[in-house]
């Protein structure tokens, strides 16, 4: 801290801060969130199981947390990014529940609200990254008490 301007009584915390983020590179990006960070969180968060809600969530706090400072004017990743790097981080079959799940909902959606513009989005961008935390979560709480084998690409749903 010898570096830093001596800031004697009536400085405020803001004004130290400023010159803490100013002075150290890393400060400033864990402040603001990076997309090596949140790819990092994912590489060490690979193949969540479906029911295995403690991992889910955990890593849920972990990645809701750094989407939130790359969502910030101007934001650094697009949602379509964000969801991508989320599914990825899922299991197979996790992966093939949550987006059955969404599809479901989706055909719900647009047959209720019958060609209404308004929440369009961009054809590769299907899905808000809210609404994949809570499918995944819904998904996930739904599978208990159901033992999925993944032998050979076939999936097994039998229950306990």
């Amino acid at each position: 801290m010898e570096g830093l301007k001596i800031f004697p009584t009536g400085y405020s915390w803001e004004e130290f801060k400023k010159e803490l983020i100013e002075n150290y590179p890393e400060a400033a990006e864990a402040e603001r969130g990076t997309p090596a960070r949140i790819r990092q969180i994912c590489r060490d968060t690979k193949d969540i199981r479906l029911g295995d809600l403690a991992a889910l969530y955990a890593f849920r706090r972990q990645f809701i947390t750094e989407a939130k400072k790359l969502n910030k004017d101007p934001p650094a990743m697009a949602n379509r990014e964000l969801v991508e790097l989320f599914i990825e981080s899922l299991s197979p079959s996790f992966t093939a529940a949550v987006l059955q799940f969404l599809g479901n909902k989706a055909e719900q959606k647009q047959i209720s609200e019958a060609t209404s513009q308004t929440g369009a989005r961009r054809p590769g961008d299907k899905y808000d990254l809210n609404e994949v935390f809570k499918a995944a979560v819904q998904v996930s709480e739904n599978s208990q008490g159901i033992v999925l084998f993944e032998l050979s690409g076939w999936i097994c749903d039998c229950a306990m």
